[in-house]
């Protein structure tokens, strides 16, 4: 997870390991609905809270489907990754 300004990027995994296909997700901070309500300062993983389309909250354990618009680049290693940006849409499963 990382703080860039008002939106956070997070990489989400397939299943719970991590060991899986990752599309990472920069999402606004807010307490709307389909955003991330602001971590402290000082924060960890189990700080995360994410507001669905629904208006339920989610933390990092729960399992959510994400939609939103793809832009697929590159690391600097070659590597292509994707990011999902706005418009998102967050649904809890």
């Amino acid at each position: 997870m990382t703080m860039v300004s008002s939106t956070i990027r997070l990489e989400l995994h397939e299943n719970a390991e991590g060991e899986s296909k990752t599309a990472n997700l920069s999402i606004p901070v807010g307490s709307r609905k389909n955003r991330c309500q602001k971590p402290p300062k000082e924060f960890q993983e189990s700080d995360l809270s994410l507001t669905c389309n629904d208006g339920t909250t989610v933390g990092p354990q729960d399992k959510i489907r994400v939609s939103g618009k793809a832009h697929w680049s590159k690391t600097s290693e070659g590597k292509d990754y994707v990011i999902l940006g706005e418009p998102i849409f967050i649904y809890k499963v």
